[in-house]
């Protein structure tokens, strides 16, 4: 497995490079969809509002079915995700990838510092610091938490450094790379 391990305010993030989105999006279609078999609204919707009080049962339909931009559901958006075309996903221009020997590791050309994609594997998020939320983002990040789904996992930190670590190859460990 390969991951990158970047400190950021004194908390060591590290990320697992070697993953591929569109496959997690599949298995996690595969865990929303047994979720929405066995359940019904009357029941998401308490789980909802025990967490997010303001919810309505329209805010918990659109993060799980939405299709308008702005409200797009965790079903709709891993669907899209699923099949290699959700239109809300487009590459940055100004990412090129570093080398094929690292996967999710990119040089932005315009601020010239590393961009690390990649699942988080320890560390939290709060080196993201506050960003302001609407009710369906909130609610849709609850239910990737609540059924553990890989997609919510996924991280994307723009560095000036990061050690590269390789546990496939021992002769090649850790590399550290500096802007």
């Amino acid at each position: 497995m390969l991951y990158a391990k970047i400190n950021i305010n004194n908390q060591e993030i590290v990320i697992q490079l070697d993953n591929n989105y569109k496959e997690d999006c599949v298995q996690d279609l595969n865990k929303l969809d047994s979720f929405i078999q066995r359940t019904n609204l009357d029941t998401v919707t308490k789980l909802v509002q025990q967490n997010i009080r303001t919810a309505s049962k329209q805010d918990i339909q659109d993060a799980m079915f939405g299709t308008v931009f702005g409200r797009k559901g965790l079903k709709t958006s891993l669907t899209q995700s699923a099949q290699g075309n959700n239109p809300d996903k487009t590459p940055n221009p100004d990412l090129q990838k570093l080398s094929p020997s690292l996967p999710g590791v990119y040089l932005n050309t315009k601020t010239n510092k590393y961009y690390i994609s990649g699942k988080l594997v320890s560390g939290n998020r709060s080196f993201e610091g506050f960003i302001p939320k609407g009710i369906v983002v909130r609610i849709k990040d609850l239910f990737k938490e609540k059924l553990n789904l890989e997609c919510g996992k996924w991280v994307n930190i723009e560095t000036d450094t990061f050690v590269f670590i390789n546990n496939e190859n021992p002769n090649q460990k850790e590399t550290t790379y500096n802007i």
